[in-house]
């Protein structure tokens, strides 16, 4: 699994969208678990694929010289594409 920063993410995403020139986007509506697709299709031919969703993070944190546990909802954005079809994830706070 490829976890990269959402500023990555980005960047890929637009260099991909750049290089197979114009293209049109289809969003699917939100499902009942909050998970949403797009679908980026270049005048090439070629694609992108993303899936958003909510995913809770858990971690271990110190606070004020107190270890303790904490969950917190992250949205989390699955893409991949034609060119390099191994998914990539990033996220950031839901």
């Amino acid at each position: 699994m490829t976890v990269i920063t959402t500023k990555e993410y980005m960047m890929k995403k637009a260099d991909f969208l750049k290089k197979h020139g114009d293209w049109k986007v289809d969003t699917t509506d939100m499902n009942q678990y909050g998970e949403y697709k797009k679908t980026y299709i270049c005048e090439d031919g070629a694609t992108w694929w993303e899936v958003n969703r909510p995913v809770d993070a858990d971690a271990t944190v110190e606070i004020c010289k107190c270890t303790v546990k904490v969950c917190v909802k992250m949205l989390e954005t699955e893409g991949w594409s034609t060119d390099e079809p191994a998914s990539i994830y990033c996220y950031e706070k839901y």
